[in-house]
């Protein structure tokens, strides 16, 4: 065998390395060790042994006067993985006061040596990890987190190493470049006791971006450029200048060249140079050659016998691009492929070539057989039925294979909360245009607990929950609501039906008990509601029910049945309710309506002992984002208008009232009445527009907002209006127990009205809908 290379002998001596760790620390399996032998034999048995030595983690030498007659390992003897591994043994069993050995083998002073190095850790507890910076640098928060060597653990050197890598690249991260890090083992008063230290040292001052400059794009702007970068100068939403990254910097000089290539400079070359002012700032130029621009001057599409080629290149977009682009080219044969999923041909494939001579672009198309579903089966199910699991397959056996259906099909799955996992693969019989459509399900707990707890102006208030939607797994729900505070106490239960009779329409049913106590009487009110739901798109539901209510009201204030002879103590409605829901909106990671739109309209034609009425309302939401940070949170501006109308004969606690948060915060909540008169309103209007932005990651947002709301007897004869500006702080807690966001903050009245009850702070939990308690 030819003597291997000194990089060659490295690599065997990290994977050695790598090796004897594991082995270690696995007790020494059987297997492994014979797997190891065997291999080693073979690369090693060229090697001599120059040097050894026997050092213990804090580079002191390991007397081994006692045992060196039984090491079969010898300096001037040729290397043998076999008796590698028979010496660390000896080593573990006759030197108990170490509790890891490792080797570690480097070239020697010439071609065919090598030193062998055993290191030798003794028995030894982390005490205390401390990370102790140097002046100039910035002590960043949770690095103890992130560290492998953990207090009231064993002490292992091996994780030293990968700390101060895990470290260094922290540090670099934050904008300190020519960061070095150590470490310093302290001794406990106790033997066993270890305190470890990383020392880092930052090298120079947090480094941070003053400009980027670039060189020679002569046909792409700095802006579009900047765009496409991670790494940002200073700006508008950012107090101070970003912190200099070079990993974020190697990242984004990628992404530079490859949007260049996706607009047809393929040719394209780049060149960067960092020059740093006072340690302090960082002035980055990137050279750009671009070189020649690819065109496409034809496109051809070969194999396609479905449809015709003219119709492939129209929806691929490929006929309408003038340069070449990678880009272009794999969303273009999506498309196609997505067009053929669509129509049965599950097994499509799309190939393409370009000619940079001639700037041909070529498409083939190998289309197969249009496949059709002769089975369906459930896998992985352990408390649902499989038949309850298809009630969301909308495939029957015969069907075509409609990829597109199946990725909607996916969708809806995984929104139902039954499963943590789904997925659903096409398996084709061989020799035949059929197969199986395979639906594999891991099933998820569905029974969650939630409560919360604030206070505002008014007092403390509290809420809790309990629900599973997927009660002893038939897919239907049950959830019990409470709520409770200085005005409002809620009680209720909800049962609802996914699939009622194995149908597409859903059903809710609820009955709540409320006790609200106002300024002018108080409320107790049984409702009981049936809803029946159909989703006749993917944005677009309709629904039917029905309501009876019982309505009881006490303590009414001297003179307000003076002014409402009508106002009856004990009123029950009967209604039917007609809703109607469209809803297109992305979210970002922090759970908040990032861009979109929401339309809701509620019809309630109603009998009370007054004599029939109308309820309706209608909301009306929209949201832009204007960009991301790094963790996916956005910046968003929001709008929203609400209409609420109920006719003459409809009872005091139908009618609506503005204040609090759903209407216009700042102000005392259903407390803004037609002139103050504390009888609801036959008409009111409310808006909101804010803007929220990241803080913290996708933890902590801020929210600046304005919100305005008018009432009265009619549209034509609103009273005066009312308005806000605020700002609060709204914290994601979606993956804690509580499972919803919270908000806090402050609304300043703008415009008011004499006798007006002000409440400037506001506390919530969620998404408030206002249209559910107009």
């Amino acid at each position: 065998m030819e003597n291997l290379s000194y990089n060659a002998l490295h690599n065997h001596y990290l994977s050695l390395r790598l090796f004897l760790r594991k082995l270690l620390s696995t007790v020494l399996i059987p297997c492994l060790l014979l797997f190891h032998t065997s291999v080693f034999a073979e690369v090693h048995d060229q090697y001599i042994i120059e040097r050894i030595t026997y050092i213990t983690d804090k580079g002191d030498d390991v007397d081994m006067s006692q045992i060196q007659d039984k090491i079969k390992t010898k300096e001037g003897e040729i290397l043998n993985s076999e008796y590698l591994t028979d010496d660390i043994q000896l080593f573990m069993k006759k030197l108990p006061q170490y509790e890891h050995v490792s080797a570690s083998i480097e070239p020697g002073s010439e071609e065919g040596k090598v030193y062998l190095n055993y290191t030798f850790q003794k028995k030894r507890v982390v005490r205390i990890v401390r990370i102790l910076v140097d002046e100039g640098g910035a002590e960043l928060e949770g690095l103890l987190d992130g560290l492998a060597t953990k207090k009231a653990r064993a002490f292992r050197t091996d994780t030293l190493e990968r700390d101060k890598e895990y470290l260094r690249k922290t540090y670099v991260r934050a904008g300190y470049p020519k960061v070095k890090v150590e470490h310093k083992l302290v001794e406990g008063s106790r033997e066993k006791d270890l305190e470890v230290q990383f020392l880092v040292k930052p090298g120079s001052q947090r480094v941070r971006i003053k400009k980027i400059n670039f060189y020679g794009n002569h046909s792409i702007g700095d802006d579009i450029l900047k765009d496409v970068m991670k790494t940002r100068t200073r700006s508008w939403f950012l107090a101070s200048h970003p912190s200099y990254n070079d990993f974020t910097l190697e990242e984004d000089l990628e992404a530079v060249l490859r949007h260049y290539k996706d607009n047809g400079f393929l040719d394209v070359k780049l060149q960067h140079d960092i020059k740093l002012q006072n340690n302090k700032y960082a002035w980055i130029t990137i050279i750009i050659e671009e070189g020649r621009r690819y065109r496409v001057n034809k496109v051809t599409v070969d194999g396609a016998k479905a449809f015709e080629a003219n119709s492939i290149k129209k929806l691929s977009g490929l006929d309408r691009i003038k340069y070449f682009s990678e880009r272009d080219l794999r969303q273009g044969l999506q498309k196609v492929r997505q067009h053929y999923g669509r129509n049965g041909f599950a097994l499509v494939q799309t190939l393409s070539s370009y000619d940079p001579m001639t700037g041909a672009l070529g498409i083939l198309i190998k289309e197969g057989e249009k496949q059709y579903v002769e089975d369906i089966k459930v896998e992985g199910h352990e408390k649902m039925k499989p038949e309850r699991i298809l009630l969301d397959v909308k495939f029957e056996k015969g069907d075509l294979v409609n990829i597109e259906k199946i990725q909607k099909t996916l969708d809806k799955m995984k929104a139902t909360g039954y499963y943590s996992d789904v997925k659903i693969d096409y398996v084709p019989m061989e020799g035949e245009n059929k197969g199986t459509l395979l639906v594999q399900v891991k099933e998820a707990g569905t029974q969650y607990i939630s409560f919360g707890f604030g206070a505002s102006a008014s007092g403390p208030n509290g809420s809790f929950a309990y629900g599973n939607n997927n009660l002893f797994g038939t897919g239907l729900g049950l959830s019990i609501q409470a709520m409770a505070s200085e005005e409002v106490n809620r009680l209720g239960l909800i049962f609802s039906d996914p699939h009622l009779f194995g149908s597409d329409f859903e059903l809710e049913a609820r009955v709540d008990y409320e006790d609200r106590q106002g300024d002018q009487y108080d409320q107790q009110r049984i409702r009981t509601r049936i809803m029946i739901e159909k989703a006749i798109t993917e944005q677009l539901r309709i629904g039917f029910g029905a309501r009876l209510e019982f309505v009881t009201l006490d303590d009414m204030a001297e003179g307000y049945q003076a002014q409402n002879v009508d106002v009856r103590k004990e009123t029950r409605i009967i209604g039917m309710i007609s809703t109607l829901v469209y809803k297109n909106e992305t979210r970002d990671s922090a759970g908040d309506v990032k861009k979109g739109h929401r339309i809701k309209l509620a019809l309630l034609p109603s009998y009370a002992d007054e004599g029939a009425y109308l309820k309706a309302f209608t909301e009306i939401v929209g949201a832009v984002s204007l960009g991301e940070n790094s963790s996916g949170a956005s910046h968003t501006l929001s709008g929203r208008i609400t209409l609420g109308y109920a006719s003459d004969k409809a009872p005091v606690f139908e009618k609506f009232y503005a204040g609090g948060i759903g209407t216009i915060r700042g102000f005392d909540s259903r407390s803004i009445t037609p002139n103050n008169s504390g009888v609801g309103a036959n008409a009111l209007i409310s808006m909101n527009a804010s803007y929220s932005f990241p803080l913290i990651k996708n933890r902590i947002k801020g929210v600046i907002f304005i919100e305005a709301a008018s009432v009265g007897t009619s549209f034509t004869s609103m009273d005066g209006l009312r308005a806000v500006g605020g700002l609060g702080v709204r914290a994601n807690l979606r993956d804690t127990f509580l499972g919803t966001s919270i908000e806090a903050g402050y609304a300043h009245p703008l415009i008011s009205q004499e006798g007006d009850r002000l409440k400037p702070f506001y506390f919530m939990f969620g998404e408030y809908d206002p249209a559910y308690d107009l």
